[in-house]
């Protein structure tokens, strides 16, 4: 057998210990260019799951794969994107992977935390230019008050503590 199988499950929204009952779009992108994959005859993109779950045949090779909510919105992908996931498949190969769907507040978790982390100076990276440093203090300020007014959930609950945005970041030794 030439083609590996993949298996896509999806998790409810901010439980990745429960998989999804709602409708989501898979798709597939080439790792070296970030575009669908299209092979024989077929595009990768906007793959109809049920019950948290589509099964499909693609080539070998390495694989970026995903899900959205909604066709609709940021082109090719569409919306509200779980977390992704590498995948490699040779001939013959069945491959499972789960893809986390986050909610808002857990997004919002960590995205302030990487603002901070940057802001902090923490990243491990070139110096970032001042004009962009205020940019990202104003956004880390408006993500924390936002954070203040969603619900949270299960598991932000429990990570919060590992990122809560408003926190310094550990200091470089």
């Amino acid at each position: 057998m030439g083609t590996a199988n993949l298996q896509v499950w999806i998790t409810q929204r901010g439980d990745p210990c429960r998989i999804a009952t709602t409708e989501h779009f898979v798709y597939v992108l080439e790792c070296c260019t970030g575009k669908p994959l299209r092979w024989c005859d077929r595009v990768y993109s906007g793959i109809k799951t049920k019950c948290g779950h589509v099964e499909f045949d693609i080539p070998p090779g390495c694989y970026i794969v995903g899900a959205v909510e909604s066709t609709a919105g940021i082109p090719p992908l569409g919306n509200c994107l779980t977390h992704i996931a590498m995948v490699r498949v040779n001939c013959g190969d069945h491959a499972c992977v789960t893809l986390f769907d986050p909610s808002l507040h857990l997004c919002g978790t960590w995205l302030g935390a990487a603002i901070n982390t940057y802001v902090a100076g923490t990243h491990g990276g070139p110096q970032i230019n001042r004009d962009v440093l205020g940019a990202m203090q104003n956004a880390g300020a408006a993500v924390a008050k936002m954070l203040q007014m969603i619900e949270k959930d299960p598991l932000s609950e429990a990570t919060n503590a590992l990122a809560a945005p408003g926190k310094k970041a550990p200091k470089k030794r």
